[in-house]
């Protein structure tokens, strides 16, 4: 059996019986291999690995279906606001009846998502485009959270005008995101564009990426108030750490209020530091 081990590592854990033939396994062979637990069929026609860990990739596979939604774009390194927690799954309407019921589901995936996308292609047992991807993730991501992803999607190669056209077949809360999109990309992440969509629900007038005595900051609240936004990537090396002590130096002896939050701040604890932006704001403190 050290063969069919083999096949299952090549094929990340779900396999097809054409996949087994092919490789020369008999009929025989695929039988013995199920009765002695290496092997459940899960559909006519496709086997996994008992004793494998499956990726969502495998998962997609072994449901007849694409891995869609954040799922797919984590997949191509897009931002999301948190990883999933099962694998999205975009499927045939009939396919979902038959996969909710999965003995298979239940075992395998129990936290799998399904999706239905008419405007997009029959599902192959792939990864969805990123078009699709985004198509997909309005029917699970809040609208911010939905702006980010099509930003970071555009920062990855994707025009305006492709992401405008996602829209065409998308729902109400994917054409309000994509009228919130900025052109320009000023945000240089996706938790950027997520202060800088809840900075403007707050109407305050924001300018991003100044330079402001020789540094480029993230935003710049009125005349003297920075905001700082340290992501995931923060403080990854001491050289970065350095470059920051010294720009925050320079600003604070140049009269300039540098307010820094974390990706945690901004995803966990946005109230407390919107209060806080808020209060220097409501004494002036952003002005001379």
């Amino acid at each position: 059996m050290n063969q069919l081990h083999q096949l299952l590592i090549d094929h990340h854990g779900v396999i097809s019986t054409g996949h087994l033939t092919r490789a020369g396994l008999t009929k025989h062979a695929i039988a013995q291999a199920v009765s002695e637990g290496i092997l459940l069929r899960m559909r006519k026609g496709m086997y996994c690995a008992i004793d494998r860990p499956l990726s969502q990739l495998s998962i997609a596979r072994m449901a007849g279906s694409n891995l869609t939604c954040i799922s797919a774009l984590e997949h191509y390194g897009l931002w999301i606001p948190k990883r999933a927690e099962g694998a999205h799954l975009r499927m045939s309407r009939k396919r979902m009846a038959d996969w909710a019921a999965s003995t298979v589901r239940k075992q395998f995936a129990p936290l799998s998502v399904a999706h239905v996308a008419h405007a997009a292609p029959p599902p192959t047992g792939a990864i969805d485009s990123v078009a699709v991807a985004i198509l997909t993730s309005a029917q699970c991501l809040e609208r911010d959270d939905l702006v980010a992803t099509i930003e970071s999607a555009m920062r990855r190669g994707m025009t305006y005008e492709q992401a405008l056209a996602i829209g065409l077949y998308g729902n109400a809360r994917l054409r309000e995101a994509l009228r919130l999109v900025d052109p320009e990309l000023k945000s240089e992440s996706g938790l950027e564009t997520l202060v800088r969509l809840r900075l403007a629900a707050r109407r305050l007038a924001v300018r991003q990426q100044e330079w402001v005595c020789g540094w480029p900051v993230d935003f710049l609240i009125g005349d003297r108030l920075i905001i700082e936004v340290d992501g995931f990537a923060y403080h990854s090396s001491p050289a970065d750490y350095e470059r920051d002590r010294r720009k925050d130096r320079t600003l604070h002896a140049n009269g300039y209020i540098v307010l820094r939050f974390t990706s945690r701040d901004i995803m966990e604890r946005w109230e407390a530091c919107e209060r806080e932006i808020l209060e220097f704001v409501k004494l002036r403190k952003h002005r001379w």
